[in-house]
């Protein structure tokens, strides 16, 4: 709305209104044609106003609303636009100026303000964006630090799993060395003893038979130090653990449970890079917690609909990496433990009665003779006794990322 308009509404509205009630007379006074379509409007439109003003300027249509109106209800510039003295027109621009310079000055100040309004919230979003980079930073750093950590950890337990290997030889080395001082020592001790029985009773010499015998308790002595040193070597966190030697007919029986298998150069745990890596190994077995990956995998289907899907996925796995795949399920409706093909190289295990899923894939882990073990599941007990038993894992989320 202009300033005009604005100054003039006052009148306006009175112009309207004194054609509304002539319309509605006895002897009903036509109203000017411009303001007719605006007559039944409750709440006047700009251009209604624009209208009114039209029809002002029809002399005898602006005296007659003129002669209702008054200074103070339609204010100086309505009565002056419907009144029109000597001099009127310079007066009402110079009002028209004024109010314009106002109009322009508030709409200044209101641009102003929501300029400087604009400027607060930039300032205020920049040193939020400046604390969340410096986070960022921090986090950065954080993870770097824990990654190089985590390099130095690998390597210090690389180290310390070469160290308990060797010192292992060196045990099994220093046995044999032990016994095999003791079956000469006993052939010496015999020989001598022979030699020696003519003269015994005759003039025996004192010590002559004891010497052998301190000798085998000499060497005996420092072989158990030696023995003694090495097992006291610290082993590695998840490392089996050594059965001590025992000695039977000449041999000793060393610890034959298998190990985890170091992952290739670079590779990290539980990324779905290891366990490609895992899956292509020569004469892999994998044993898969069936229903922990389904649920995860296929929620939406029902166990029968879900074990089928994962048995589909599971012979595409076995067919590209040539990993010997097995599926362990709770047993079902049909229950049992018998081994079942799914029409592919791919085999399903159900457990018995009373048997969890999770029970059966760690003792299936103890039976396995393959040469590399994996398991796949998201249970923390199964993880954790899969890798207790010497089997490398691999989480459902990992295994279901590689074959889809």
């Amino acid at each position: 709305m202009t300033a005009e308009l604005d100054l003039l509404r006052p009148a306006l509205e009175l112009a309207i209104a004194v054609a509304r009630r002539s319309a509605a007379e006895t002897v009903p006074v036509t109203a000017p044609r411009a303001i007719q379509p605006f007559l039944r409007f409750s709440k006047l439109p700009p251009r209604a106003l624009n209208a009114a003003r039209t029809a002002l300027d029809d002399d005898e249509f602006r005296e007659r609303v003129a002669g209702l109106a008054t200074e103070g209800e339609v204010g100086r510039a309505g009565w002056l636009w419907l009144t029109r003295p000597d001099g009127w027109r310079d007066e009402f621009d110079a009002m028209v100026r004024e109010r314009t310079a106002r109009v322009e000055e508030g709409v200044d100040a209101a641009t102003r303000r929501e300029l400087a309004r604009t400027e607060e919230l930039v300032r205020s979003q920049q040193q939020r964006i400046d604390e969340l980079a410096r986070e960022l930073h921090g986090v950065r750093v954080e993870l770097d630090r824990l990654r190089r950590a985590d390099v130095s950890r690998r390597t210090e337990l690389d180290e310390a799993r070469d160290a308990v290997e060797r010192a292992t030889d060196e045990r099994a080395r220093a046995v044999r060395e032990l016994k095999a001082m003791e079956r000469v020592l006993a052939r010496r001790t015999a020989e001598l003893k022979a030699a020696t029985g003519p003269v015994e009773a005759a003039a025996p010499t004192p010590g002559l038979l004891e010497i052998p015998q301190r000798a085998v308790i000499e060497v005996r002595a420092a072989l158990q130090s030696m023995i003694d040193a090495v097992d006291a070597l610290p082993r590695p966190p998840l490392e089996p653990s050594q059965a001590a030697g025992s000695v039977g007919g000449g041999s000793v029986a060393r610890d034959t449970r298998r190990r985890p298998v170091r992952l290739g150069k670079g590779l990290i745990e539980d990324t779905v890079d290891a366990a490609r890596w895992l899956m292509g190994r020569p004469g892999v077995l994998v044993l898969v917690d069936g229903y922990n990956v389904t649920m995860l995998g296929w929620p939406e289907l029902t166990a029968a609909q879900q074990r089928d899907a994962l048995a589909r996925a599971a012979t595409d796995l076995q067919v590209t990496s040539g990993a010997q795949v097995v599926l362990v399920f709770d047993g079902d409706a049909e229950g049992g433990s018998a081994v079942r093909t799914v029409g592919s190289p791919v085999r399903t295990r159900f457990t018995r009665e009373g048997l969890e899923a999770d029970d059966e894939l760690l003792g299936l882990v103890d039976q396995a003779s393959a040469p590399v073990v994996v398991v796949v599941s998201n249970d923390r007990r199964v993880l954790d006794g899969a890798r207790q038993r010497g089997a490398n894992t691999v989480r459902s989320s990992d295994f279901l990322a590689l074959v889809r």
